[in-house]
């Protein structure tokens, strides 16, 4: 019944299948963006309850990188990050991407910082490199943001934070070194523009 209803749910309470192996969270996860499953009801409440294991040395940081990546190449990114969000697993796992909710922007931009990355990634070719380059692209603008709605210097900073965070997620060298550039560069097609 639940895979005809394309309900995504734990066989034994989630609660204890998550305690049991954390990365089970991002599973789930990862299950629902790839096959467009819905959370059953009770999974989301045990992955907040549970977020704080999700972190080394329970659960290794390859583990989660492995697990994110497939969730980006997969055919609903945006689902995916909407879902670690409500789970309470994006603070985790994304620290830098989390802090860029209710970060206001004006002009051309219809939503936070958060839902514009939201939209970003949504839109990429499913294209890992590209994927994290839209995820990580205005991670700089919490930093950089002024009262007057700027956001000066933002693409310098959030390379910064990008390398920081595929570093610490230990993603290859060659791979945060092409996602610095596209973050650092994002602007350029703008500029080319103007």
């Amino acid at each position: 019944a639940d895979l005809e209803s394309r309900i995504l749910r734990t066989p034994a309470d989630p609660v204890q299948t998550f305690s049991d192996d954390p990365l089970r969270m991002l599973r789930a996860v990862r299950f629902a963006a790839q096959l467009g499953f819905e959370p059953a009801p009770d999974l989301l409440p045990a992955m907040r309850q549970l977020n704080g294991r999700l972190v080394p040395p329970v659960v290794s940081v390859e583990r989660i990188a492995d697990e994110l990546g497939t969730m980006l190449e997969s055919g609903q990114p945006k689902l995916a990050l909407e879902l670690l969000d409500a789970g309470g697993l994006l603070e985790v796992v994304l620290p830098e991407v989390s802090a860029c909710k209710g970060v206001e922007q004006g002009g051309y931009h219809t939503h936070d910082v958060f839902g514009h990355t939201l939209l970003a990634v949504g839109l990429t070719p499913p294209d890992l490199l590209v994927r994290l380059g839209a995820l990580f692209h205005d991670v700089g603008k919490p930093a950089t943001a002024t009262p007057d709605g700027a956001f000066t210097g933002h693409e310098e900073v959030g390379a910064g934070i990008a390398r920081r965070a595929l570093e610490r997620l230990r993603f290859p060298q060659r791979d945060v070194d092409a996602v610095v550039t596209l973050v650092r560069l994002h602007l350029r097609p703008v500029y080319y523009r103007s």
